[in-house]
């Protein structure tokens, strides 16, 4: 049985043969096409050479490629040097170079194909601009003498108004490329210069006069040369507009803005020059509260930058109002005039090059324009008279004096339509309160926008503003008009949306609304369990879950209030324990088995005991806070000896471990309102005497009450101590056993006080800390510090790195960061030598949710201001490897 499968085979294979050998035959003719080799350099425009994609671009580039399709060949396009094109020329590596030429009856070195294709400059740059007119000295100017002669050159700089050349010394070369080499050097002051593209690196002080560019080709090539010129008549049969598209693609602005001396004067003895412009057309031209906003006005503020000159823009509400301020001399310009030489005339005005293009829509009820419709048209309106009074009947045409009044007769059904520029349509249907308008967004109609200049006034302003015109960025100003014009379809397509369907509308404005409440609402309730998660871990020990020193502290007083309400009967009182020779049983057995087993111990100190009301652990686990109840009749040492009994309660892994306490007691009085701060020192001053006393508890009693009173005292006297220097600063080396030698230094404090003698640091440190006074010490020991590194490295001595101790209360200072920065300035040392000393307890902030972004980020930045850092008993805080890597520390101690 055959198969249509089969069948088709065959006619199959007769299709690829019959393409493949259609494909053959189209190598021959391709291969056959004669190659012409052009030879280009780069010049900005009109030819570049894209070198990541290897694409070419620019008035020639185009110009060339649409010639070979009149010519028949293929072009190669081959680069060469500016100063070296010709060479490549004569000696055949191409076939055709573009040249610019001013005198065509001048010795040549190649052959010209007689029509020209393009305009180039010849312009006299000078090396410090304008300024170089003005100079005292002789300013050179080079020339190559084949192409202009000094005589023409002088005559076209008064020609354009430049009358201080008297100091111009020109100087003829032979060809251009010496002419470079001696500016490079210095010889020359300025140059005339022929450039394809006018924007070169030099500044420019005048534009002369045009040269002509043209194809060359090698002498005796006559062949080619005819064959260029009679592609080019062609070409230009073929398609007349060609250079005026491509002058419009590559050439449209940009530029320079070259004003001679009698403009520059003009404009100098004018700072202010009188406009008028159209109101009531947002976003185009508009006024708010006297002011000229819109597109028109951003312009102006163009001119107004460039020329150094400011407008005074009056208000017109419509033509002819417009028409009598210009008629009655109260204006000079008029920013938006309609591009018509015969419209200009009739207004008595002189019109510059144009500088914007508008576009016409029409306005609707319901987006249809009918068959012969009635038209809203605004009286005295150039696109009136040029296009609506011209395409519709005259008995149909209906005439108003405001575009709102356009737009009212269409809604109210006067007229079926009305026309504006695409720039205003949607905004004035907005303002205009019209919903049921519509616009349909097709152009019928466009014009150009000019400046009208007043008959009456000098016609330099024309040729000034021209200048402008062709200085400024058509691109930019279409981007901007662009821009305006759809953020104003935006906006109102989205109000259309909401007046024409209001249901639908609604419905698509609830669901995102709905979404963002919930994720507004979960939000909230995120941050309440984030604020409950930190909340948790600022009054919690995180090494044993239990409640910490903060928490002790804040809570107590509660506690205290409610046992003086008479709900307990007994005498309260706070005591600070600690488990003795903690070091050996750290050596001895593992942290979390440890941590683990204090937990535990305290649980059933807290449900074995019922006089301990409360309990916490300290944030370095060197204590452990109570707060306990003395019943009446009740001795201290019956508690002591429930610890004593405690004490056998100690079990790591379930193994039963001997340990001994010892503790302070500090009683609280009833009725009286306690600082629990100065109560838990009390406790601990009381337990730090225990232990050097050998005992397993002190109570606090008067006779500790004397160190309160020295506490006292050195509060009294440490403001004075820091004005009068009295704080010492002594340096405990650090010395490298290996190397045998001091590599550092630590800061220790030591006070000298005429009142109290010589104190150690245990002194009054930790009585400093409590009032945060040391915040006050560090600043003054990192002062004395820096003054005495200064010293040493000033006086050429060995400098190392000294470590000055930083309290963790700095980190919650506000002005931190500011007083290091100060005294960083104040007494400016080598970066490294001065390091800072923090533990790593100091880097918790219950204001952040991550409790290191805070300090880490303080750090930082105190790093950049030149100190290191150490941490200083690690492992006796929040100590982790995750502390190590988000903490930017130098030495960990």
């Amino acid at each position: 049985m055959i198969t249509t499968d089969a069948l088709r085979m065959p006619k199959r294979i007769g299709s690829w043969i019959l393409g493949l050998l259609l494909l053959l035959c189209s190598f021959p003719a391709t291969a056959a096409l004669p190659q012409l080799n052009f030879g280009y350099y780069v010049s900005p425009d009109y030819f570049e050479l894209e070198s990541f994609t290897g694409r070419y671009s620019g008035y020639l580039f185009d110009y060339v490629e649409s010639l070979s399709n009149y010519a028949g060949r293929r072009v190669i396009y081959k680069q060469c040097d500016f100063n070296h094109c010709t060479d490549f020329l004569t000696s055949g590596q191409v076939d055709v170079i573009p040249v610019v030429v001013s005198n065509k009856n001048q010795e040549l070195p190649y052959e010209l194909v007689p029509t020209p294709i393009s305009k180039a400059a010849v312009f006299l740059g000078l090396r410090h601009g304008r300024a170089s007119l003005y100079s005292s000295k002789p300013q050179r100017v080079g020339y190559v003498k084949s192409s202009q002669s000094e005589q023409k050159l002088r005559e076209a700089l008064v020609e354009k108004g430049f009358r201080n050349i008297r100091n111009l010394e020109f100087v003829a070369f032979d060809s251009s490329s010496k002419m470079f080499e001696s500016y490079k050097n210095g010889t020359l002051e300025g140059m005339i210069i022929e450039a394809l593209r006018r924007s070169v690196n030099l500044p420019i002080v005048a534009e002369l006069f045009d040269a002509d560019v043209y194809l060359a080709v090698r002498k005796g090539d006559e062949n080619l040369k005819i064959m260029l010129q009679n592609s080019i008549l062609r070409m230009h049969e073929s398609d007349p507009m060609l250079e005026n598209i491509l002058n419009s693609k590559y050439f449209l602005s940009g530029e320079p803005l070259i004003l001679t001396d009698e403009e520059l004067n003009y404009l100098n003895r004018r700072q202010v020059i009188k406009a008028v412009a159209t109101s009531g057309q947002a976003p185009y031209s508009f006024f708010d509260k006297g002011h000229h906003r819109g597109l028109i006005a951003d312009i102006a503020k163009i001119f107004e930058r460039d020329l150094g000159v400011k407008f005074e823009v009056l208000e017109s509400q419509n033509e002819s109002e417009m028409n009598e301020i210009l008629s009655h001399g109260q204006a000079d310009i008029l920013f938006d005039l309609y591009a018509d030489y015969n419209w200009a005339r009739l207004r008595d005005m002189r019109m510059t090059s144009p500088y914007l293009s508008v576009d016409y829509v029409p306005v609707t009820r319901d987006g249809r324009i009918p068959e012969n419709p009635k038209v809203a048209a605004l009286y005295g309106s150039f696109f009136t008279s040029e296009y609506v009074e011209k395409i519709y009947q005259r008995d149909k045409i209906s005439y108003y004096s405001t575009l709102n009044d356009c737009l009212s007769a269409v809604a109210d059904g006067s007229a079926d339509v009305t026309f504006m520029k695409s720039l205003v349509a949607q905004t004035q249907i907005e303002l205009s309160g019209h919903r049921g308008l519509r616009s349909s967004g097709t152009a019928v109609f466009s014009h150009q926008i000019a400046v009208g200049v007043n008959a009456n006034r000098d016609p330099i302003l024309v040729r000034i503003l021209n200048k402008e015109i062709a200085h400024i960025d058509k691109r930019n100003l279409r981007m901007l008009s662009n821009e305006i014009e759809f953020e104003s379809l935006r906006r109102s397509s989205l109000i259309d949306l909401i007046y024409n369907y209001p249901l639908r509308s609604i419905g698509i404005i609830a669901v995102p609304m709905l979404f963002i409440i919930a994720l507004l609402t979960y939000l909230v309730l995120e941050r309440r369990r984030s604020f409950r998660t930190i909340r948790r871990m600022y009054y919690t020990n995180v090494k044993t879950g239990l409640h910490n020193g903060r928490w002790f502290e804040e809570r107590i007083p509660k506690v205290i209030e409610k046992l003086n309400s008479g709900a307990f009967v007994g005498d309260p009182f706070v005591m600070v324990l600690a488990i003795k020779h903690k070091d050996i049983l750290e050596k001895n057995y593992e942290s979390r088995h440890l941590l683990e087993a204090e937990r535990n111990w305290i649980i059933k100190c807290r449900e074995n005991f019922p006089w301990i009301l409360e309990c916490a652990v300290a944030v370095d686990l060197e204590g452990i806070y109570i707060l306990g109840l003395l019943k009446p009749k009740t001795l201290i040492e019956s508690l002591m000896q429930d610890f004593e009994r405690a004490e056998k309660l100690f079990a790591i892994g379930g193994v039963a471990v001997n340990i001994r306490t010892v503790c302070g007691i500090c009683m609280l009085k009833s009725g009286t309102r306690t600082n629990m701060s100065n109560v838990i020192v009390s406790a601990q001053m009381a337990r730090d005497d225990a232990m050097s006393r050998g005992q397993s508890y002190v109570v606090y009693t008067d006779a500790l009450e004397q160190v309160k009173l020295k506490h006292k005292r050195i509060e009294d006297l440490m403001e004075k101590g820091i004005e009068n220097n009295e704080f010492e600063v002594w340096i405990q080396p650090k010395y490298a056993i290996r190397s045998r030698r001091v590599i550092g230094g630590e800061a220790l404090v030591r006070w000298r006080s005429p009142e109290m003698g010589f104190m150690q640091p245990g002194e009054f440190v930790p009585l400093f800390e409590k009032n945060a006074f040391v915040i006050e010490l560090d600043y003054y020991m990192l002062a004395k510090v820096r003054t005495m590194q200064q010293a040493r490295s000033r006086d050429g001595k060995l400098c190392v790195p000294i470590s000055v101790n930083q309290s963790g209360l700095h980190f919650s200072e506000d002005n931190y960061l500011s007083r290091m920065k100060d005294l960083a300035e104040s007494i400016p040392l080598p970066d490294g030598l001065l390091e800072l000393e923090v533990t790593e307890s100091a880097f918790f902030d219950i204001t952040s949710r991550d409790p290191h972004r805070n300090a880490s980020n303080t750090m930082q930045k105190l790093r950049e201001m030149g100190y290191t850092f150490s941490m200083d008993d690690f492992s006796k805080g929040y100590s982790s490897m995750s502390s190590l890597l988000m903490l930017p520390m130098d030495t960990v101690k």
